[in-house]
C-alpha cells in the first residue's frame, strides 16, 4: 500500500490524484471482497488451498512491471533529502488513526451485536459488512465527482455521515436499519481514506512520500488494533459495555470530530486534491 499510494502522489496531481487515489481504495475494497469469497471456494476443497489466494501477487507484480511507466517524475533537489517529514503529515496519520480506530468497530462488533439484539447473526454480519466494504467500493470510483461537488467540505459531510451511520446502528431493531446504517459508513469511509492520503501526499514530495505513505499505511493497521482495545475500555470505563453504547460512543466522536474539521479555520487546511 505505501508504494502504490506513493507512486500515485508521485505521477499525479489535483483531480487526477483524487480520482486514482479513490480508484486504489475502490480496488482495495473490492479485493478484500474477491479474496474472501475465493478464499471460502478453496477451502471446500482443501483449508491448505485457501492459502493460495496470495498467489495473486505475482499478477500484481506482472501488472507492475508492464505498467508502471520508465520515466522518473521531475522532483524538486530539495525533495531527495533526509529532512523530517513535515509535522503535518503525522496530522494526516492522526486522522487515518482515528478514522480506522472508529470504523474498525464494525467487523470487530458486528456479529455479537446483531446476535445480542436478536437482530440476526453470523450470515447477516457478513451480508452487512459485506455492504459496507461494496459501498466503499462504489465510493472510491465516484471519489474525484463527489470531490468535486462538495470540495473542501468533503471531510464534513463524509464526517457526519459515519457519524449517522453508527447513530443508526445503534438505534437499529430491524436488520434493514442496519444496512442502512452500513450504506452511510461505508460510504464515508471509502472517501475519507483516500482524501486523508490526498492531504498526506500533498504536502511531501519525491522519496518523502514514500515515507509519508509509509507513515499513513502503519497509523492504518494501528488503529484497527487499539479499536477493540480502546473502545471496549472507554466503553466499560463509561458503565455501559453494551455494543448498542460502543456505536453511539463512535457516532457521537465522528460527529464531534466533524464540528471541529468546519470550525478549523474554515476548513482551509482540508483543501486538498485542488489545482494550485
Amino acid at each position: 500500500m505505501p508504494m502504490s499510494t506513493a507512486l500515485i502522489a508521485q505521477y499525479y496531481a489535483g483531480p487526477e490524484r483524487v480520482q486514482m487515489m479513490g480508484w486504489s481504495s475502490s480496488m482495495t475494497n473490492l479485493g478484500s471482497i474477491l479474496a474472501n469469497l475465493l478464499a471460502g471456494y478453496l477451502t471446500l476443497i482443501t483449508w491448505r488451498w485457501a492459502f493460495g489466494i496470495y498467489g495473486i501477487a505475482m499478477l500484481v507484480l506482472l501488472a507492475a512491471i508492464v505498467a508502471i511507466p520508465r520515466h522518473r517524475p521531475t522532483v524538486n533537489a530539495g525533495a531527495l533529502s533526509r529532512a523530517p517529514l513535515p509535522l503535518s503529515v503525522y496530522g494526516w496519520a492522526a486522522g487515518m488513526f482515528f478514522l480506522m480506530l472508529g470504523t474498525f468497530a464494525i467487523p470487530v462488533n458486528m456479529a455479537l451485536f446483531l446476535t445480542e439484539n436478536g437482530i440476526g447473526g453470523s450470515r447477516e454480519s457478513g451480508i452487512a459488512v459485506s455492504l459496507m466494504t461494496g459501498t466503499g467500493f462504489v465510493a472510491g470510483l465516484l471519489l474525484r465527482s463527489i470531490r468535486k461537488v462538495l470540495g473542501a467540505s468533503i471531510f464534513v459531510v463524509m464526517l457526519v455521515a459515519v457519524g449517522a451511520g453508527f447513530w443508526l446502528l445503534s438505534q437499529a431493531l430491524t436488520f434493514p436499519a442496519v444496512l442502512l446504517g452500513m450504506v452511510f459508513i461505508g460510504f464515508g469511509n471509502g472517501c475519507l481514506m483516500p482524501m486523508l492520503f490526498v492531504g498526506a501526499s500533498e504536502v511531501t514530495e519525491g522519496s518523502r512520500t514514500v515515507s509519508a505513505m509509509a507513515v499513513m499505511t502503519a497509523l492504518i493497521f494501528i488503529g484497527q488494533f487499539c479499536s477493540p482495545l480502546l473502545l471496549d475500555a472507554l466503553s466499560h470505563l463509561l458503565g455501559d459495555g453494551s455494543y448498542r453504547f460502543i456505536f453511539s460512543t463512535v457516532a457521537v466522536g465522528f460527529l464531534v470530530a466533524a464540528a471541529l474539521v468546519a470550525l478549523s479555520r474554515g476548513g482551509r487546511v482540508f483543501r486538498t486534491g485542488e489545482k494550485r
